[in-house]
């Protein structure tokens, strides 16, 4: 299952809704195992979501929006919860940003 987040910075007010993490029933059942990762973008200061199969590192992965090259994910999902508060905003940089839970998917 995959959660749906909001994501906000509070202080610069960026914002970005409906972004996918995880992974549906579909991926996780193929041959080709992968996941939904949100990912900072320098390039555009965006927050992208990539498809990438399990132990795959993606060094040389480019934001489907602008191109530009991705920094590394997010680390939403923790051995113990989820950590949705104090992440660096792909905007403005400041450790601010956080993901609100807007729903789940299969």
């Amino acid at each position: 299952m995959g959660l749906i987040l909001d994501a906000r910075c509070g202080a610069c007010g960026f914002e970005h809704g409906g972004l996918k993490l995880g992974a549906t029933m579909e991926q996780m059942s193929g041959e080709r195992r992968s996941f939904l990762h949100l990912i900072p973008c320098a390039g555009c200061g965006d927050v992208a979501t990539l498809e990438l199969a399990l132990g795959e590192p993606g060094p040389d992965a480019r934001c489907p929006g602008c191109g530009g090259a991705l920094g590394a994910a997010y680390r939403i999902v923790r051995m113990k919860g989820l950590a949705l508060v104090g992440h660096e905003c792909p905007r403005c940089r400041a450790p601010r940003l956080e993901f609100t839970e807007a729903g789940k998917f299969l």
